[in-house]
């Protein structure tokens, strides 16, 4: 069989090179998996090569900012988060110098020093794959170099799959027949740059934890309960509908506010919209209406009823249209030639003379899933500024109201509207949420958290936390941040904390250290 490439970190390698990994912890669930996560220190990249270990902070691409496990009696899945994480499809550095990322993984706590491991899990481009492939995940079975494949399928078999890469951040998983169906493990995570075969003393490379710390090993366990409400499905669609269930008896719909699952623009000024026609917002890929959407509409929405599509043909195609039509339902269209134009269009859709207008940056999305759901609060619109410019439309849209409050939320909206009655914005998104949450709600019964990386679960969770009037608060999926977490603090009593997604999108960490921050 062949062996992994020069440009990847072995296993023989990994004994040069890895004796100082030491293991975190990682409870595994017998049914859902409890996502654990551990923050590493930025710029704190290792040259291998120097007599004091020195660190430097010219190898971003693998400095380690926070990993995170998940394992259940299915499969074992790893995510790492790095300071400038690029993608291994079109980044030469994967084939040239190396880069890779790696679990070295001890069962049952057998090795406290880490001295030996049962199983490698490591992603990189190997010597078999085609030029240009995808780096692959590969997991080896004590110090063999060969690829471990427990079902005998080979070459490379059950045990070899294709890494994830989300723009964001890196994902590694295995079937758990990979390491032998293993409940107790513990794990010491790595990346490496330039490593050679030849030459254990090149490269560099970032660990979590950091020697000589050691966490683990833990046994399995169940999930402990936290006060959180997280109303989550297996997608992003999915979770759409597990809010709208949230919200909505059967026939208890004035409309339904339908947007594109996979594309943010046209849905960041929805959740006005679908609070302003008591309805939720639920998600659809372009050109066909999921099933479970179907069924959710005909759950909530009387026969008859309106959809409103939000955006164009571009985001929304004719065939659903045609579909909701064929049903019995009334379809109209929010939309215009762009994003900012479509989101005058939703506001004129929503509120015919508001008195709350909200200008968000629609060149992302952070800022706009909290500015909706305020505006969504506040019987108001969403309008979206092209980064720090009003264009003409969103311009003559506000002189249509001079007398609205016009409330800019974040850095970009801010300078596209200098004269707003009301600037909110902090140096991140997650402050902005948070200087949102302290100047717009007072004593706020509960409050909602979402992805601030991903769009999707902020999206109808804006129009549900608008709805129940509570702030939308944005975290990074595996970590809650400090201001966040000060803010929970502060509010406390709440009579309900709800989190939109699943763990992948903000996780059991981030959940249980809010349930620790509302004491």
């Amino acid at each position: 069989m062949p062996s992994p490439s020069i440009r990847l970190v072995s296993p023989a390698l990994a004994v040069a090179l890895l004796l100082a990994l030491l293991t975190t912890m990682l409870v595994a669930t017998p049914a859902a998996a409890e996502s654990r996560c551990w923050a590493d220190a930025a710029g704190d990249v290792d040259a291998n090569n120097t007599a004091d270990d020195e660190a430097l902070d010219t190898v971003p691409e693998i400095d380690i900012l926070a990993v995170c496990a998940d394992l259940n009696a299915d499969r074992l899945e790893m995510t790492f988060r790095v300071a400038a994480p690029h993608d291994p499809a079109g980044n030469a550095d994967w084939d040239d110098t190396a880069t890779s990322l790696g679990v070295e993984i001890d069962i049952n706590g057998e090795d406290p020093e880490n001295a030996d491991r049962d199983y490698t899990v490591n992603m990189a481009r190997f010597q078999d794959q085609p030029a240009g492939a995808f780096p692959e995940v590969r997991v080896y079975k004590g110090d063999s170099r060969t690829a471990y494949d427990p079902d005998g399928d080979g070459p490379q078999g059950a045990c070899a799959m294709a890494g994830v890469f989300d723009g964001l951040r890196y994902k590694l998983t295995v079937p758990a027949r990979c390491i032998d169906g293993a409940t107790n493990i513990q794990l010491a995570m790595y990346a490496f740059h330039d490593a050679q075969l030849d030459d254990p003393t090149a490269g560099f490379y970032d660990e979590v934890p950091a020697f000589p710390e050691y966490n683990g090993p833990v046994t399995t366990t169940d999930d402990v309960e936290t006060p959180v409400d997280r109303l989550a499905g297996p997608s992003r669609v999915e979770t759409a509908l597990a809010i709208s269930q949230d919200d909505f008896e059967e026939g208890a719909a004035g409309a339904v506010v339908l947007a594109r699952a996979d594309a943010s623009p046209d849905a960041l000024a929805g959740a006005p919209l679908a609070v302003a026609v008591n309805g939720p917002l639920l998600l659809t890929a372009r050109d066909s209406l999921p099933t479970s959407v179907e069924a959710e509409i005909q759950r909530i929405l009387p026969d008859g009823g309106r959809v409103v599509l939000s955006g164009g043909t571009a985001a929304i195609s004719e065939a659903v249209a045609e579909q909701l039509t064929a049903q019995g339902y009334e379809v109209v269209r929010a939309a215009g030639d762009t994003r900012y134009a479509t989101s005058v269009e939703v506001a004129r859709a929503a509120v015919a003379d508001p008195s709350v207008i909200v200008v968000a940056d629609g060149n992302g999305f952070a800022d706009a899933l909290v500015g909706g759901a305020l505006a969504a609060e506040e019987d108001g619109v969403q309008v979206l500024s092209n980064g720090t410019q009003l264009d003409d439309t969103a311009a003559a849209y506000l002189a249509e109201h001079p007398d609205a409050e016009v409330i800019a939320i974040g850095q970009n909206a801010v300078q596209a509207v200098p004269d707003a009655d009301v600037q909110l914005s902090g140096g991140s998104s997650f402050e902005t949420a948070v200087i949102v949450a302290r100047e717009r709600y007072n004593d706020p019964s509960g409050v909602a958290i979402a992805s601030g990386t991903n769009f999707p679960d902020g999206l109808a969770g804006g129009a549900h936390a608008g709805r129940a009037g509570i702030p939308l608060l944005l975290s990074w999926p595996d970590v809650l941040p400090d201001i966040t977490s000060t803010y929970l603090g502060e509010v406390t009593p709440v009579d309900r904390v709800v989190m939109y997604g699943g763990v992948a999108a903000t996780s059991y960490t981030v959940e249980a250290t809010s349930a620790s921050a509302l004491g």
